[in-house]
């Protein structure tokens, strides 16, 4: 009886945060979609959004195991991003960011809120990655490294110099 409890209270909180992440994706889609829904979220402001590219900034090794390419930084009101074409080996598992953090001067981290990846192929050797953060004018100061790391760990994806314009 005690274990039909307990598997009990267990779904209650699984139906909960499905609940709750229902809710969330029908605020979410409550906006409209292209310029009309970043101005409705706030994303815009008198100076629109920013963007630079920042390949030249990013060493490139032939033999890692991850290879960055069409790297760009973006700007808006509140928040900054960073976008990567993200290129493996041939036959290489694929690679699904899992977590991603952006370290700035002094090792202050930015608050990630949104990580996105593209969708991947049977036989992909490439992905475009999107990673979020929260920042102001003055937190967004200064060089970053942008760090994103599969679920166990394996690979990683490092972007030093990043900065924001």
């Amino acid at each position: 009886m005690e274990s039909w409890r307990q598997e009990v209270k267990e779904k209650e909180v699984q139906l909960r945060q499905c609940q709750e992440g229902h809710d969330r994706l029908r605020a979410e889609q409550a906006l409209p979609g292209g310029l009309a829904g970043l101005i409705a979220a706030r994303f815009m402001d008198d100076r629109g959004i920013a963007s630079q590219r920042l390949l030249a900034k990013v060493a490139k090794s032939p033999t890692a195991a991850l290879r960055p390419d069409e790297v760009f930084s973006y700007r808006a009101a509140g928040t900054v991003a960073v976008s990567a074409k993200v290129e493996f080996p041939e036959g290489a598992a694929p690679w699904v960011m899992a977590m991603a953090e952006l370290l700035g001067p002094g090792g202050r981290k930015l608050k990630v809120v949104r990580l996105w990846q593209g969708p991947l192929s049977d036989q992909p050797t490439a992905t475009t990655v999107v990673i979020e953060a929260e920042a102001t004018e003055k937190e967004r100061q200064g060089v970053f490294t942008l760090k994103a790391h599969e679920a166990n760990g394996s690979r990683s994806l490092i972007l030093p110099e990043v900065t924001f314009p």
